[in-house]
């Protein structure tokens, strides 16, 4: 009876340690894949850094305003060249699908109406 008691308790040990080993062996795989991942990512928010700062760059008002005006010449907006409503409506007409003259003021989105609440 002790016999067998000792056969089933080291039967158990080498169980035991067979499953520690493969346990430990998977922990090492997990941890390796975690470092991987976290450098992935360390790597991932580097370059999102440098893209915000190269879309810093590229859209900053006053290096555009540099490049519009030597490369477009294009200059401010002059006070000679704005317009009221209904110049514009007569200088730049609108025309529907068939080529039919429409009148800005009486097709506005939303109409002024005095007097109306909804």
């Amino acid at each position: 009876m002790t016999h067998r008691t000792a056969f089933v308790l080291l039967f158990l040990t080498i169980c035991m340690g067979l499953a520690l080993f493969h346990l430990k062996y998977q922990v090492i795989g997990i941890e390796e894949e975690l470092h991987t991942l976290l450098s992935d990512i360390e790597s991932e928010e580097e370059r999102q850094h440098v893209l915000k700062a190269e879309w810093k760059y590229a859209t900053d008002a006053q290096r555009l305003q540099k490049l519009a005006k030597r490369h477009l010449g294009f200059l401010p907006v002059a006070p000679r060249q704005l317009m009221d409503k209904r110049t514009f409506s007569r200088a730049f007409p609108i025309q529907d699908a068939l080529g039919n003259l429409i009148d800005a003021e009486e097709n506005a989105p939303f109409p002024a109406q005095k007097g109306t609440h909804r």
